[in-house]
């Protein structure tokens, strides 16, 4: 993955850029660990919501077809 990559979500069709710290900035080793994990989690956090808003959204389509 490269830095200002879009990245789509097949399952909620969501479009976002990526962004990757340079390991320049990162410090040392343990530093860049650190940041990249909580960077992990927040992505992961982003899909879930992703996720929750694309099914809540069918769930009222529906209800508003019925």
């Amino acid at each position: 993955m490269k830095d200002g990559q879009l990245l789509t979500s097949s399952s909620t069709n969501v479009t976002r850029h990526t962004h990757r710290l340079p390991s320049t900035t990162m410090g040392n080793n343990f530093d860049g660990e650190i940041i990249s994990k909580v960077v992990r989690e927040l992505e992961t956090k982003v899909q879930e919501l992703e996720r929750n808003i694309f099914l809540c959204s069918n769930q009222i389509f529906i209800l508003y077809s019925l």
